[in-house]
């Protein structure tokens, strides 16, 4: 959310959620609405006019049969074996490519760089199916896939039952949602989105208490409320590992904390203001460092681009603003060329790339490859609010924000305004690129990680 008017709407909407008691509404105890709230949310968004960003994946049945017959086999062993880990890493679904092969850029770098002596396991639910390969620590991975599989179409299949058992509890939701938002929101979604995650989250306790886990750690909490849960419930640690910079309310992390879908505590990679932003207690925030900028030095950096050469950083919400930009920067600056920088949730049409096809100073850059990888090979990048310009600053990267056609950057801090180059029209853009990077202030976002504070936080013996 990028301007006043969306933030206040953020704060209106978790405000109305506590008032109309939408988190009343629980089955064993479990509030529904804890699992539904960031569908609804985005829902309520939209309606509002506002983008959203809703991850969106081809579907091949193939390739989701395939990974759900690895992932049963993968689960037979587990229960099979009856081997003990202490430790679980729940991995983010998106993976990078570094090098030769693919990781996930927020707990790989921590297996690598913590000696868990092999106690521990990963698992990994993919996305739609897509497990990129050859991954990193493959040998230590276990596919959730059919998990997720299971108990959607058992939702799907007895939604409806399971509304009939509990019709009084749903019915006491879907009354306060209609009094809270007007939602449009169809009631055997909501029933069917919940039942869904209830199974999933009954599956990961089996799993979570057939590995004798001590703790589990993952990113990202809109992927982490059943797992949280699980975890909980089996009196098992939780530690969310943090995954971006987060500039005010957020869909994520705004409103109610329910305890029950709760971290323990919230790693950073560094100390970074606001800390009230991340829907934790402050005292709770343990700043870690960055595992991945240590992963990353052992790779020999590429040739880089040229000083005329401008990285710009897309967002899925502004996709099209950031298109017809690029063409304008392109049409008065001919001598540089620009490439976009798809963000990994971003679907790029056919009509995007009719945009610029008749630009030869405009081009794609590859998502698939490890922005880290790729900022060092740039001297100049641009872009609205991405974590990524704050990522640009950390190794030294000249970083300008772009004000044009109605996007609004923000600041974690007002005083990083003294580290960005603000670009509003033509004029400012040569200045940005003409400039030395010495007139602006550095700034980093990540600390060095800590080896020995992370292992006392979690409970791992040095």
């Amino acid at each position: 959310m990028n301007n006043v008017d969306d933030q206040q709407l953020l704060k209106d909407i978790a405000q109305k959620e506590i008032s109309y008691g939408l988190y009343d509404a629980k089955i064993k105890g479990l509030p529904i609405y804890s699992f539904v709230r960031f569908i609804v949310r985005n829902d309520i968004l939209m309606h509002n006019g506002l983008p959203v960003l809703k991850p969106r994946q081809r579907i091949k049945k193939s390739i989701v049969i395939k990974s759900a017959l690895i992932s049963i086999w993968h689960l037979f062993k587990l229960f099979l074996l009856r081997k003990r880990y202490s430790t679980i890493f729940y991995s983010f679904p998106r993976v990078d490519k570094i090098g030769d092969e693919y990781l996930d850029k927020f707990t790989d770098p921590i297996i690598e760089s913590v000696d868990f002596k092999d106690d521990y396991v990963v698992f990994d639910h993919g996305r739609a199916g897509n497990h990129p390969t050859p991954r990193t620590h493959k040998n230590k991975i276990l596919y959730l896939d059919v998990l997720s599989i299971y108990s959607s179409i058992i939702a799907s299949l007895f939604g409806s039952f399971f509304y009939k058992k509990n019709r009084m509890v749903f019915d006491q939701l879907y009354s306060s949602l209609n009094k809270a938002f007007g939602t449009s929101l169809i009631k055997q979604r909501i029933v069917n989105l919940f039942y869904s995650n209830y199974l999933y989250s009954i599956g990961l306790c089996r799993l979570f208490k057939c590995t004798s886990a001590k703790r589990i750690l993952g990113p990202a909490r809109s992927y982490m409320a059943a797992p949280f849960y699980a975890a909980h419930h089996l009196g098992i640690k939780v530690f969310e590992l943090q995954h971006g910079v987060t500039y005010g309310e957020s869909v994520t992390y705004s409103g109610y904390r329910d305890p029950s879908v709760m971290p323990d505590f919230f790693l950073a990679f560094g100390d970074n203001r606001p800390l009230d932003v991340y829907g934790i207690d402050e005292n709770k925030i343990i700043n870690i460092g960055w595992a991945l900028q240590s992963y990353v030095a052992r790779f020999p950096n590429k040739n880089g681009y040229s000083s005329n050469d401008v990285l710009v950083i897309s967002d899925p919400e502004i996709t099209d603003i950031i298109f017809e930009l690029v063409v304008k920067l392109a049409n008065n600056n001919p001598q540089n060329t620009f490439y976009i920088r798809p963000h990994p949730h971003e679907i790029i049409t056919e009509q995007h790339l009719q945009i610029i096809s008749s630009k030869d100073n405009i081009r794609i850059q590859d998502k698939t490859e490890n922005i880290s990888i790729v900022l060092n090979q740039f001297e100049n990048i641009v872009g609205e609010n991405s974590t990524v310009l704050y990522e640009a600053l950390a190794v030294n990267k000249k970083v300008g924000r772009l004000f044009y056609s109605g996007l609004k950057p923000m600041y974690l801090e007002e005083s990083d305004k003294d580290c960005f180059w603000e670009i509003h029209n033509q004029e400012e853009f040569e200045l940005f690129l003409s400039e030395d990077i010495t007139m602006k202030k550095s700034k980093t976002i990540y600390s060095k990680f800590n080896v020995e504070l992370f292992c006392k936080t979690v409970g791992i013996e040095v």
